[in-house]
């Protein structure tokens, strides 16, 4: 019930970056029953978990001569979850009988089935012409073949902490993993949502998960040979690999929270490794979501082909990529940024991946 002449707290809040959060002192006096009230407003740049609060409180005597400080730790968790971009497709204007939008995303079909031949009409592919017997009738003829009745995609998306600075160099922003992360999640809850949204549809969620023993997911499993390729020791121990299936949108929801906070891990982690633990090689199409290209990737899809050679028909192993271009300071480290990386993607599309490359994102 006295006043406080002079109190300093040490505040958690929002950066001016908006990228993380950093403790501020404020100077104020106290009246009795007396209540402060920050209200600014605050925008956060990245997805993430953040702390506001206040930390501590240093009240001093009138004569401003001896301090207590007074520890409160009254901090509130708030998190920024990803947005929900949405992939436009449009199927019309097409004369096919058939939907082109599921043609053109299906994946993994059934070519050795012959169901029907029909007339062409415009939208149907070239390669499936009934030549020999196009010449006979002197109209073209073309083949239809039978789609499988599910379709299974497989999403691995990378969220590792791929661009480092160790020689502090300046190399990169501060900010490039984050702004990497918050791309990779993106693109793959919008290739997500537009899959669930087609017919017959079935996506797997797969990714490394930290939170191993908080999380609480009943898929969530160890990742061994993870373990053993971790740096620390102490953190291997908490490495898992979080696989969820949906069916549709309601699946998404559930598991929406769980992906979308989901921490950044260490770089050796790659998300290609994860295709290992998947026994269904029919029928499945492989979407990798990443926002580096190395060597090694580009080896471990490069077996994959030869594992699963059904699997890469019409298509079924795709690489979506994030260029960081815009996040690279040094003019050295982009040029060789940017010869690297087209080079990968040249020899990605040789050996029949599919990619698609993202420059930018606002």
């Amino acid at each position: 019930f006295l006043p406080y002449p002079f109190v300093d707290a040490d505040v958690q809040y929002p950066a001016r970056d908006g990228v993380h959060c950093e403790t501020r002192r404020v100077s104020c006096t106290l009246a009795p029953m007396g209540t402060y009230r920050i209200l600014d407003r605050a925008v956060f740049h990245y997805r993430g978990g953040y702390e506001i609060g206040i930390r501590d409180l240093y009240v001093y005597d009138p004569l401003k001569i001896f301090r207590i400080r007074m520890r409160r730790d009254n901090l509130r968790p708030v998190f920024v979850m990803p947005r929900r971009p949405v992939i436009v497709t449009d199927g019309e204007g097409a004369a096919s009988e058939v939907n082109t939008t599921e043609v053109r995303n299906l994946r993994g079909a059934d070519r050795t089935e012959l169901t029907e031949i029909k007339e062409y009409r415009m939208g149907d592919g070239l390669r499936d012409i009934h030549w020999k017997l196009s010449s006979k009738t002197q109209d073209l003829m073309v083949k239809h073949y039978g789609m499988n009745a599910c379709r299974s995609v497989c999403f691995l998306p990378d969220l590792g902490e791929n661009y480092t600075d160790p020689y502090r160099r300046g190399l990169y922003t501060d900010d490039i993993n984050l702004c990497c992360a918050d791309a990779v999640t993106e693109m793959t809850i919008a290739l997500m949502l537009s899959t669930l949204r087609g017919a017959n549809n079935v996506c797997t969620l797969m990714w490394y998960e930290k939170r191993a023993a908080d999380v609480g997911m009943e898929t969530l499993l160890p990742d061994r040979e993870a373990q053993a390729a971790a740096p620390d020791a102490a953190d291997a121990a908490h490495i898992g690999y979080a696989a969820e299936v949906m069916y549709n949108e309601l699946d998404f929801e559930r598991v929406y929270p769980y992906f979308a906070t989901a921490d950044l891990h260490d770089a050796a982690l790659s998300p290609a490794s994860l295709c290992r633990f998947i026994t269904e090689t029919e029928s499945i199409s492989y979407y990798i979501v990443t926002s580096r290209l190395d060597g090694t990737l580009v080896t471990t899809l490069q077996e994959s082909l030869r594992d699963y050679s059904s699997v890469v028909l019409m298509g079924g192993l795709q690489v979506y990529y994030f260029d960081p271009v815009a996040k690279i300071r040094d003019p050295a480290e982009r040029a060789r940024h940017n010869d690297e990386t087209e080079h990968l993607i040249a020899q990605m599309r040789a050996a029949g991946i599919l990619v698609t490359v993202f420059n930018e994102i606002n």
